[in-house]
């Protein structure tokens, strides 16, 4: 009779937990490059939408000018300008020649800035009308939160410092700069970028420019 040798139970038993812990080991690894990937492009699209965002309000704000309009008192003008924590409006000569838009039209516009349901909104309108249609539009449908902050300048020791709102009615001139801090909520996490700081050209007590002649 020939000598017919099989694998024992326990063999067979050794052999498929080995299979196990490598079949395990093959999706684990696999899971963890998974989501290192989607980690990699949900960081990448962040980045992406943060340069973007960064661009156009640093573009839109660097060219805010201190326009200023007659005031309810006689004699008296007021700067067109709106600075409040979750809120800025202000004219800026920042616009898209090649839009067609009609607040482009112009070479200037009104521009307000403010967190609403839809995320950060950027309204813009004629910046000499003020009961003319406003035309709305998203910067950022994932923005939760927004806080603005004012850099005032002391005219006269040229000291700086932040205040959560600016009061034309106090201080007729544009900020030194403007800081804003904002987050986005992304795939169910919080994103805090990093504040965007833009200096007005414009700004200080000191050096404003005549303004332009008011349109009749």
């Amino acid at each position: 009779m020939s000598d017919r040798r099989g694998f024992t139970l326990i063999e067979v038993v050794l052999s498929l937990a080995i299979l196990a812990m490598v079949v395990a080991t093959v999706f684990a690894v696999l899971r963890l490059a998974h989501r290192a990937e989607r980690k990699g492009t949900a960081r990448s699209e962040a980045t992406q939408r943060v340069m973007v965002l960064a661009d156009r309000l640093s573009w839109l704000l660097a060219g805010a000018y201190p326009y200023k309009q007659p005031g309810e008192e006689a004699g008296k003008e007021t700067l067109f300008f709106e600075g409040e924590s979750d809120m800025l409006a202000f004219v800026t000569t920042s616009v898209d020649k090649y839009s067609g838009d009609v607040p482009d039209i112009p070479g200037l516009k009104y521009v307000r800035l403010s967190l609403e349901s839809d995320g950060l909104r950027a309204d813009e309108r004629l910046f000499y009308m003020e009961d003319a249609e406003l035309e709305q539009y998203v910067l950022e449908p994932l923005a939760t939160s927004l806080d603005i902050e004012y850099m005032e300048q002391d005219a006269e020791t040229g000291e700086t410092q932040w205040v959560g709102s600016w009061d034309t009615d106090t201080m007729d001139y544009l900020p030194v700069a403007v800081s804003i801090r904002i987050e986005l909520e992304m795939d169910g996490r919080k994103i805090i970028v990093p504040p965007l700081i833009v200096r007005l050209p414009t700004g200080g007590a000191r050096g404003v420019p005549v303004p332009l002649p008011r349109l009749k």
